[in-house]
């Protein structure tokens, strides 16, 4: 057990509400640190791996590209 959730349960035992407040508040901050300094680590390593996407990305262009182009086509086809 980390040594803040010993205070903060110490300071139930004790009778002391602020000094239990103070004691969840320092562990809770911990946590949504440590939480904020994994997502930085996540999106920082999607950020690197971006070019997989564009690759992907630019290959279903070309695709819409190609459908554009077959339709327009076909639309010339029929006003002859």
């Amino acid at each position: 057990m980390s040594d803040i959730l010993k205070k903060a349960i110490q300071s139930a035992v004790d009778g002391n509400p602020s000094s239990f407040r103070e004691a969840i508040n320092d562990a809770l901050l911990d946590k949504i640190q440590d939480a904020v300094e994994i997502e930085k680590h996540r999106i920082a390593g999607s950020f690197m791996s971006d070019d997989v996407v564009e690759e992907e990305v630019s290959v279903e262009a070309e695709e819409d590209l190609e459908e554009k182009v077959e339709i327009e086509i076909d639309g010339e086809e029929d006003e002859d």
